[in-house]
C-alpha cells in the first residue's frame, strides 16, 4: 500500500517536472522569439509613424563644407539605421542554422511572425529610408514625390512586417 502510494507520488512528480521542462523548451523556442518581434515591430512602426514628416521634407546636405544644421534628421536618421540592425541582428539569432525554427514559421505562415525573405527585405528598406532624410544641396526639389515614395517604402515595410492596420 504505502509503495503504490510512493510510486504514485514520483510518477505525479516525474510528469509535472517533465511537463515544466517541455513549456521551458516550447517558451524559449517559440513563444519568446514571438515575443521579441512583436515588441521590435511595435519600436520600427512607431518610428516610421513619428518620422514620417521628415521623410516627406529632406533635409538638404551643404556642399561647401558648412555644418548639416537638421539635428532631428540626423537622430530619425540613426534611430532608423539602430532599428535595422536589430531587426538583422533578430533575423541572424532567429534563423541560424541550429534553430528548428525556419520549419516552424513555414509551417505557421498565418501567425505574425513572417518568413526570412519578408524580414530581410524590411530591413533593407528601413536602412534605405534611413538615407532618405537629407538631399544633396544642389538637388532640385521633387519633395510631392519624394515623399510619396518614402511612404510607400514605409507602408510596404509594415505589409513585410505584418504590422495590422
Amino acid at each position: 500500500m504505502i509503495l503504490t502510494q510512493v510510486l504514485v507520488f514520483l510518477f505525479g512528480l516525474s510528469s509535472g517536472i517533465l511537463m515544466r521542462i517541455g513549456f521551458e523548451r516550447y517558451d524559449d523556442r517559440y513563444r519568446y522569439p514571438m515575443r521579441q518581434f512583436q515588441e521590435l515591430r511595435k519600436r520600427i512602426i512607431s518610428s516610421l509613424t513619428l518620422h514620417m514628416a521628415l521623410l516627406c521634407s529632406p533635409a538638404f546636405v551643404p556642399t561647401d563644407g558648412s555644418k548639416l544644421n537638421a539635428e532631428e534628421h540626423v537622430k530619425a536618421s540613426d534611430e532608423l539605421r539602430a532599428l535595422s540592425a536589430d531587426l538583422d541582428s533578430f533575423i541572424s539569432t532567429l534563423y541560424s542554422p541550429r534553430s528548428s525554427i525556419e520549419k516552424w514559421v513555414t509551417k505557421n505562415a498565418q501567425r505574425d511572425l513572417p518568413p526570412r525573405g519578408d524580414l530581410v527585405q524590411a530591413k533593407d528598406n528601413l536602412m534605405g529610408l534611413s538615407h532618405a532624410f537629407f538631399l544633396p544641396a544642389n538637388t532640385r526639389d521633387d519633395s510631392g514625390d519624394r515623399g510619396e515614395r518614402n511612404r510607400k517604402h514605409a507602408n510596404r515595410i509594415r505589409q513585410l512586417l505584418r504590422a495590422p492596420g
